[in-house]
């Protein structure tokens, strides 16, 4: 029987819906597949690596310039255009800021005058309202339209529900030359490491494992909390994080495959770094703040010296070293 009324009609659309969102991501997969060899191929050398930040940062107010003009003012679904406009702000007066205050002095510029979006806006729990003057923002409008997505990841969703966010190589590889640095600052280079992040949606494990790659820094160990029963995400993330994997190994890069790692099995991981200092003098561990301080309980528990591990935190936090 077709369906009847508002409630069939509900239905339908919301298949159509579902449909075009399942072929829209095996496009986006497609994309990411075909420029996935590129990336692996394009190992970052320290001295790439210092030139291109070096560089970056002395053209730093020119790559924010061209940002504002091109997603902001030349974007007319910029979530932030409303409010330069509600601000009297145009792309003269933001080029005009710059050159008289710098980045850091013409954003205090527009916070005061109310162009910036709070965190409960962002995540669309509370209307955008500026004086008086309530901004409708709906869809995707706060995603970049510039980027080429290549897969999809989610907040973690601490504070309520989790946000979808699209994700590109390009964005990946940019962060790679800052990630190099990192390691040899801390004097991590060649270290061991072991990476205790999620699967896909999870961005940290991802995207942690593809940087490596770029870097030749790849992981010893992929440890997921995340595959347990109560836990398991959808099975689309697992088949794209299994297909990233097995693609990248075919190619020759030894990226792990995930391993279950449950919360309470951090002694597992302890006496992990426990063997590679003793056989390499030195660790590395890439997790949470909260799951670093489970590793450390377990070993002291069990009497194991970890004095040469490092933990580092999700997006290149401050290493911690145990005292």
């Amino acid at each position: 029987m077709a369906p009847q009324g508002a409630a069939g009609r509900a239905s339908a659309s919301g298949g159509v819906s579902e449909n075009r969102r399942m072929i829209d991501e095996i496009k986006m997969y497609g994309r990411f597949v075909s420029r996935f060899r590129s990336f692996l191929k394009n190992k970052i050398t320290l001295e790439e690596a210092r030139a291109v930040v070096k560089q970056r940062l002395a053209e730093r107010e020119d790559h924010f310039l061209r940002l504002v003009e091109k997603g902001v003012f030349g974007y007319g679904d910029s979530p932030y255009l409303p409010l330069m406009k509600l601000a009297g702000c145009e792309m003269g007066d933001i080029r005009n800021m710059v050159g008289a205050q710098g980045i850091e002095g013409t954003l205090l510029e527009l916070r005061r005058a109310g162009v910036y979006v709070g965190f409960e806006e962002f995540k669309g729990r509370k209307p955008i309202e500026r004086n008086g003057r309530v901004i409708p923002i709906g869809g995707r409008r706060f995603d970049n339209p510039f980027l080429i997505h290549s897969y999809y990841v989610e907040s973690g969703g601490t504070t309520g529900a989790g946000t979808r966010v699209p994700q590109d190589l390009d964005h990946q590889a940019s962060r790679s030359y800052h990630e190099l640095l990192f390691y040899e600052v801390h004097g991590l280079l060649g270290v061991p490491t072991a990476t205790w992040f999620g699967i896909l949606p999870s961005s940290a494990g991802i995207g942690n494992i593809l940087r490596q790659v770029q870097i030749g820094q790849i992981s010893k160990k992929w440890f997921t909390p995340i595959l347990s029963d109560d836990l398991k995400p959808a099975l689309r993330f697992r088949l794209a994080t299994w297909a990233i994997v097995a693609t990248a190994r075919l190619l020759g890069e030894p990226i792990p495959y995930p391993e279950l790692l449950r919360l309470d099995q951090a002694h597992v991981l302890a006496h992990w770094a426990a063997d590679n200092i003793k056989a390499h003098g030195a660790c590395m561990v890439r997790t949470t703040v909260s799951a670093s301080l489970r590793v450390c309980v377990a070993a002291r528990e069990m009497g194991l010296d970890l004095t040469g591990a490092t933990f580092v935190g999700p997006a290149g936090k401050r290493p911690r070293r145990p005292r």
